[in-house]
């Protein structure tokens, strides 16, 4: 926008971030392991939807071989990082990485990097924001015999549009955005809900740049 008219606004600074710990299956089972996160993945991708598009996506992948080390860690031959996935929408995210990791006989996936847009609601009409939220899904560094993985997810907005007040250039003065967070804040939680539903585990609150104090499991909270 050429010129920014709105008390809210965003950056790469966490506006507000929600975490979920599960369990990602058997460290040692690649196949089982993958289909426990592409489960996740899509459980995922069915909340984000709610007020998300997709903007771009990478992940990470450990090449095994057939060594065992002394720890009971298979051995890995290669890690490929930042893997770009060729995709359009989030619908789409799922097929696009079983068709990346294909080519692949003895792998997992460490992580799973997906950037967003945030459809924001107006009176008479909706903004994307581009680039505005990311997910992130970390499925264990290593494949180890006889022990369990677990799955780190993670949701960072970068908008503070859903919150009653917003701080100003200065970081000091509070802006009134109670008409944004009205229009916005139930779509957040609608959504946040809906992940941890999705997920079937408690969703926490992580981290905020400036608004810490009002973080909450499912959004924001005011006095």
């Amino acid at each position: 926008m050429e010129s920014w008219k709105y008390p809210w606004g965003y950056s790469k600074r966490v506006a507000g971030e929600w975490y979920l710990e599960l369990y990602g299956g058997d460290s040692d089972d690649l196949k089982g392991r993958f289909n426990k996160l592409i489960d996740i993945l899509e459980r995922s991708i069915a909340a984000l939807k709610e007020i998300h598009t997709f903007q771009s996506a990478s992940i990470s992948i450990s090449l095994l071989g057939e060594e065992i080390l002394a720890d009971g860690t298979i051995k890995e031959e290669n890690y490929l990082e930042f893997v770009s996935i060729d995709c359009q929408k989030l619908e789409d995210l799922v097929f696009s990485i079983t068709q990346k990791v294909r080519p692949y006989y003895k792998f997992f996936i460490t992580n799973i990097f997906i950037d967003l847009n945030t459809s924001i609601q107006e009176k008479d009409r909706e903004i994307i924001l581009g680039d505005s939220a990311n997910f992130y899904i970390g499925a264990g560094d290593y494949a180890v015999i006889n022990e369990k993985t677990e799955l780190y997810l993670s949701y960072s907005t970068f908008t503070n549009v859903w919150l009653k007040n917003v701080c100003g250039n200065d970081y000091v003065t509070l802006l009134d955005n109670s008409e944004a967070s009205k229009l916005n804040l139930p779509r957040l939680r609608k959504f946040l809900r809906s992940l941890e539903q999705n997920l079937g585990v408690n969703i926490q609150p992580g981290e905020s740049h400036l608004y810490s104090q009002y973080l909450d499991k499912t959004g924001f909270i005011f006095d």
